[in-house]
């Protein structure tokens, strides 16, 4: 990204979270939303002057070695903490909101609102009841997948083992729905752009294409509405930028899985052609 914008005459400053507060440093006035990040080489950066932020993900943040264990995790968690609080309180726009970041860890109530919208999502249950797992098990025969609440795992299919571990359910809620059937689309929405693929796998028994070492993305084009559709749902989740991953069923309907906050897209870009890195340069830009 920084290359990039580079190549198109705009200056690009990179900070990784794992250098703060070990050796770049920060001064913020929440008030009147100025300060400075004090790179270990070079001038310092003048936040109030920045024209826009991107940020991939935040990665976490490393204190100076020789502090006491517990005093360590703490600095760490107000590092943390104080780059939040410059990043929500930056005069100028970013790449996705801090607040619509935060909210993809509750990725439940993501489809919540998207249904609102009139897309349709699988059945969805919370857990940590054996009793109501099986229950939802029965009321959906064709199967069930179960991930995490947060995201940050692969989904997978429940077994029928699954159901006789009651410890396991009970020792942690997760998230279960109902298995979709049909084929996946990643579409990512950059502003109004919307650049669309199907994923073809090898294997088409894995519920999760990226456990699929082969799959890849084919370019394909949604009609009008479809591609409205996705612009509605990005804007009610305030994503700026996302990576939608949808289930075409059988009959055509689309149905919503989840929508990334800051999806990686460098071999989507590969496979199909579709220029994702520069549709974000001209949002930054613009």
């Amino acid at each position: 990204m920084a290359r990039r914008l580079g190549e198109r005459g705009a200056r690009a400053e990179h900070l990784d979270f794992a250098d703060f507060p070990d050796r770049v440093a920060l001064a913020w006035d929440p008030l009147r939303r100025r300060g400075v990040l004090e790179p270990p080489a070079g001038p310092a950066i003048a936040l109030e002057r920045l024209h826009a932020v991107y940020w991939r993900i935040a990665t976490r943040t490393r204190a100076p070695a020789g502090l006491r264990p517990e005093l360590h995790e703490f600095a760490e968690d107000e590092a943390r903490r104080a780059l939040e609080c410059m990043l929500r309180g930056l005069p100028c726009p970013a790449i996705n909101p801090p607040a619509a970041i935060a909210a993809h860890r509750f990725k439940p109530l993501q489809s919540a609102q998207v249904a609102a919208l009139g897309l349709a999502a699988p059945a969805t249950l919370i857990s940590s009841s054996p009793a109501a797992l099986r229950a939802f098990c029965a009321e959906h025969p064709d199967g069930v997948i179960v991930k995490p609440i947060s995201g940050g795992a692969y989904a997978r299919r429940l077994r029928p083992g699954d159901l006789e571990r009651d410890d396991s359910v009970r020792a942690c809620p997760m998230q279960y729905q109902a298995l979709i059937p049909g084929e996946d689309l990643r579409i990512y929405v950059v502003g109004a752009r919307v650049l669309a693929a199907r994923i073809a796998v090898d294997d088409p028994s894995r519920v999760d294409f990226r456990t699929d070492p082969q799959h890849r993305s084919v370019a394909i084009d949604l009609d009008p509405a479809e591609a409205q559709r996705c612009r509605d749902l990005a804007r009610a989740l305030d994503l700026v930028f996302t990576g939608i991953d949808l289930r075409r069923t059988p009959d055509g309907e689309l149905v919503f899985l989840e929508a990334n906050p800051s999806p990686m897209f460098l071999r989507f870009e590969q496979d199909t052609g579709h220029p994702v890195l520069d549709a974000l340069v001209d949002a930054l830009l613009a």
